[in-house]
């Protein structure tokens, strides 16, 4: 792909622009008044003003009108009003091809705007003010409709798409400048929807009420609840716009009462709850959360973190570690959010919803992000990533482009009336635009956009329906700015000349304001934001280098590689447990029952066969079981708990795959440390989960000083330091593949750790 040249772009089209000049320019003005009426009831009015009223599909007002300046850009007003508080609808259409929807809430007139590039084949085209949404709920009212001449239309040349994504460059394509559209427009749309979204009338435009004094929630208008999905848009929007104070009331009214507090589900975000904070959902919706915990680590890297739940980074990689911590729930039908085995998000991690996908859920960009900067599990992240933009070809149909709401983890459509392209999948575009402008690694992801667009090309750029069969049978006729708006996005990486007319009916297209404000009204809030280079990755200060799980250390000699020696984490911190979905179970970092000045992991299980869980990747090119020859930790088993005559298990991969059991029934042993070694033999990879327990639901005990036995001391030495007065004894490691012999002496670097030779 070639590096795009947008400056000299925006010049030539403001150049030709500038060269075409008419004294004549001038307004259309078409009084409804003097159309002929039609249909079943449609006819003249002269209250609440003169004009024309529509009462059931098919009513309509026509005329024949002159256009001075001729093909060109304008700007469309429309005066009406409805006759009752209810939305009332009217289609635009010019010699027979529907233009715009405009829709009237009150009964007070009022004016909506779209900007539109029209083309005429003859000099007095037919305008026709059709009404096809009638549901017998009201009537609409027309009173003019006004034609502002803008700019003649220039021809535009196809996008050239930049070779590196902005994640590398730094660079954020503003494709409405790109179109020749002023910085004035821009901006002034994105003040608009700030201001009627987040600060406009209660009843009519805002979807963001405040709530008590420091907590505020997104409002689903349509369904007059709260939803995950909402709430993350909504946070979204506000770290984009650096609305920190916003932000944070968000986030309080998500942890305070949506985040699950106990239970298999705990830590995922309910999906649904009331506005006034009753009846929160015990299942979550991945995509919110998803959403949530992108918009976390934007926070921390535009504002840095705060205390308690405003650090940031530390919620959003709890809520990363959570998400893949549900698989060794007992007897539970709730699972993690990713499918660690088909890499890819569920639809609900529930029982029978967590066997199909979602594709509208599949987040490239965000994974991507994740594979670079969480804490733990980059590998896993990267793995989503790539197999995310792997579907997205399996899940579109091979002639549209379009997408399913739901589909089977093979990429085939499911659930019953979820098969077709419906409101869900709106959003793939929007995510594979995400992904191709910020990373340009996955070329298919813009063979699909170039053919989704041209599909929406072949149905009407301005009118094409909201919903279709995936072979491109028309299900809906509304053309909704929220889909629009995903369209728009999708085009940062289209090679389409159609794009630059997709990205003007986008500036063009009027706010969705009444009662299905929430959903059109945020896609379209978030894809301008995208569209306009206003959505932007912001770097956390605390990524870190290497991730924690990545991160070995080795004992002084060499011989042991720590999995955890639990020192540096702080206390009441919580590690994970295999338990059931009701128990108090906890494996938590607590003070050393010896020592108070060292830390411990103390375990108290609250059921039987609830073990202390680990999932551990070792050092590249190794392997368990040919690398290590035991595992070895220190336990402590409390003087009174239920520890006598129980059984100590340890299990690898599998908590019925047991490697090594004893007897707790001496109690000489009770209230001192002890050491364990569990010898290793099997077959096992460089990766691996660990279980520890005692099988009884009253067992209380301490761990401490995990480690692994290695079988050749430190093997393969990063870097050779310098000389120091210590002599290597043996034969047992190399530095960069050369074997080292007893001659050697200095102090090496293996994984950003400096040891001495002994």
């Amino acid at each position: 792909m070639r590096k795009t040249s947008s400056i000299m772009r925006c010049l030539l089209i403001a150049i030709m622009a500038s060269m075409y000049h008419s004294s004549f320019s001038a307004t259309v003005v078409v009084n409804t008044s003097d159309m002929t009426t039609g249909g079943k009831y449609g006819g003249k009015i002269n209250s609440p003003f003169n004009g024309i009223g529509l009462y059931a599909n098919g009513d309509y007002g026509a005329t024949n009108v002159e256009f001075p300046d001729g093909n060109g850009e304008y700007e469309i007003r429309i005066c009406g009003a409805s006759s009752n508080t209810s939305k009332a609808g009217v289609s635009l259409y010019i010699e027979g091809t529907k233009v715009e929807a405009f829709s009237f809430t009150g009964t007070a007139e009022s004016i909506q705007k779209s900007y539109k590039k029209l083309v005429f084949s003859t000099k007095k085209p037919e305008i026709k003010l059709l009404l096809e949404t009638d549901n017998g709920s009201n009537d609409t009212y027309i009173k003019y409709v006004e034609f502002e001449f803008i700019k003649p239309i220039v021809e535009r040349p196809a996008p050239t798409l930049p070779s590196v994504g902005a994640y590398t460059s730094g660079e954020y394509r503003n494709l409405f400048a790109e179109a020749g559209h002023t910085e004035s427009e821009v901006n002034a749309r994105l003040n608009e929807l700030w201001n009627k979204y987040f600060c406009g009338d209660k009843d009519n435009e805002r979807i963001y009420y405040e709530y008590g004094d420091d907590e505020a929630y997104i409002l689903d208008v349509n369904n007059d609840d709260v939803r995950s999905e909402g709430m993350s848009y909504g946070m979204m929007i506000c770290v984009q716009l650096d609305k920190q104070k916003e932000f944070n009331r968000l986030w309080k009214w998500v942890k305070n009462h949506m985040q699950l507090t106990s239970g298999a589900a705990k830590g995922y975000i309910g999906w649904k709850i009331n506005k006034d904070a009753s009846d929160l959902s015990p299942q979550c919706a991945p995509d919110g959360d998803e959403y949530i915990i992108m918009a976390l680590m934007f926070a921390a890297g535009r504002w840095g973190n705060g205390e308690g739940i405003f650090n940031y980074w530390k919620e959003a990689n709890e809520m990363l570690n959570n998400s893949l911590s549900k698989d060794n729930l007992i007897n539970s039908s709730t699972v993690n959010l990713f499918n660690e085995d088909e890499r890819q998000v569920v639809f609900v991690p529930y029982a029978s919803s967590a066997q199909h996908t979602d594709p509208s859920y599949h987040m490239p960009a965000f994974y991507r992000l994740w594979a670079e900067w969480a804490d733990y599990n980059r590998p896993f992240w990267k793995s989503l990533a790539q197999k995310s933009r792997e579907m997205y070809p399996l899940f579109a149909n091979s002639t549209t482009g379009l997408m399913p709401d739901y589909a089977e983890f093979s990429g085939t459509p499911t659930g019953s009336g979820h098969q077709e392209f419906r409101h869900d999948a709106w959003r793939c575009a929007m995510h594979m635009g995400t992904d191709y402008s910020w990373f340009a690694e996955e070329e298919n992801e813009t063979v699909l956009i170039d053919r989704l667009l041209s599909f929406f090309e072949s149905e009407g750029i301005t009118s094409y329906g909201s919903e279709y069969n995936l072979n491109g049978t028309k299900l809906t006729s509304d053309h909704s700015p929220g889909l629009v708006a995903c369209n728009t996005v999708g085009a940062l990486a289209s090679t389409k000349k159609c794009v630059w007319d997709i990205v003007d009916d986008m500036l063009s297209a009027s706010i969705t304001m009444g009662r299905y404000r929430y959903y059109d009204g945020m896609l379209y809030f978030l894809g301008f934001l995208q569209a306009s280079g206003n959505f932007r990755i912001y770097k956390p200060a605390e990524v870190l280098e290497t991730a924690l799980d990545e991160q070995y250390a080795y004992s002084d000699d060499g011989q042991y590689l720590i999995i955890d020696d639990y020192e540096d984490t702080p206390e009441t911190y919580c590690y994970f447990m295999r338990m059931t979905e009701s128990s108090t179970a906890k494996a938590f970092i607590d003070k050393n029952p010896t020592n108070s000045l060292e830390h411990a992991l103390h375990i108290k299980p609250g059921n039987y066969d609830e073990f202390y869980y680990l999932e551990y990747t070792l050092p590249a090119t190794t392997k368990l079981s040919t690398d290590y020859t035991q595992i070895e930790f220190d336990i402590y088993y409390v003087p009174g708990g239920d520890n006598k005559n129980q059984t100590l298990k340890v299990c690898i991969n599998d908590v019925n795959s047991t490697i090594y059991t004893e007897s707790t029934g001496d109690t000489s042993t009770h209230g001192v440390w002890k050491h364990v070694t569990v010898p290793l033999s099997g077959s096992y990879g460089n990766s691996f989960k660990l279980y520890i327990g005692v099988r009884t639901k009253d067992a209380d005990f301490y761990i401490d000083n995990l480690s692994l036995r290695c079988k050749n001391t430190m093997n393969c030495i990063d870097e050779y330091v310098g000389e120091k007065d210590i002599r290597y004894t043996g034969t047992a490691f190399n530095i960069l593949g050369q074997p080292v012999d007893s001659n050697y002496k200095g102090i090496v670097i293996k994984n950003g750790k400096k040891y001495m030779i002994k």
